[in-house]
């Protein structure tokens, strides 16, 4: 089993840039934690807002962790450099790209997310009333969405 930590709100930012790569929202899966991090207590161990916690058995932690992976973009050419791999100001090894003349950018914070719209209306009524749920990752896997493609997990 796993506990998936999901933002439950949009985190905003006036740069559209920094919004993307660094901002999450609704659905992003957070963290991923062993079952025993949290009893189950609401009243002992109630979960802040703006995050809800999710436990589901049938997928294990590792499992789980691969829907962390942030959206990375395809090699771009250094900014810095140029594309030469050559720091034009020090005469030696760019330090933004470390000589490869090609960076990768964080596109989005997290590549998969929790399409929370599509959650049956139960689901949502306890997330935001309890901000806790249990579920088995058969009820749950049709509900984690791949940002970029809309594909299931």
């Amino acid at each position: 089993m796993a506990l998936f930590l999901i933002k439950a709100t949009d985190a905003t930012h006036a740069d559209p840039v920094k919004d993307a790569r660094g901002c999450y929202k609704r659905g992003d899966i957070v963290d991923v934690y062993e079952d025993s991090r949290h009893d189950g207590d609401l009243i002992a161990n109630p979960i802040a807002a703006p995050f809800v916690l999710v436990r589901v058995s049938g997928v294990t932690v590792a499992q789980a962790r691969a829907f962390l992976d942030p959206h990375r973009s395809d090699p771009l050419p250094c900014p810095r450099c140029g594309g030469t791999g050559l720091d034009p100001q020090l005469a030696g090894t760019c330090r933004r790209c470390e000589g490869r003349a090609s960076i990768i950018v964080i596109v989005w914070c997290r590549l998969h997310h929790i399409d929370w719209d599509a959650l049956p209306t139960a689901v949502k009524n306890a997330l935001r009333d309890d901000r806790y749920y249990e579920t088995t990752w058969a009820a749950l896997r049709q509900y984690v969405k791949n940002k970029l493609t809309g594909d299931g997990a």
